[in-house]
């Protein structure tokens, strides 16, 4: 389970569905990255979720942003 994802979610009320609208992300998708089936997204998928959920890219997947 994707726990920032998870966290700016709940912060906005949104439910998968409606993060995949928002972002253009296919719904099926978000919900492997929500449940942890998918854990590196592509930057440009970062970036459609992270807009989508007004926040910054490395906020949403620190992970993937560690130097």
């Amino acid at each position: 389970m994707n726990q920032e994802l998870n966290k700016f979610m709940r912060l906005r009320g949104m439910t998968i569905t409606e993060l995949s609208h928002a972002s253009h992300v296919k719904r099926a998708y978000v919900s492997h990255l929500v449940h942890g089936d998918r854990k590196n997204p592509s930057p440009k998928i970062v970036n459609k979720l992270a807009r989508a959920l007004g926040v910054a890219p490395e906020e949403l997947f620190p992970s993937l942003y560690v130097s």
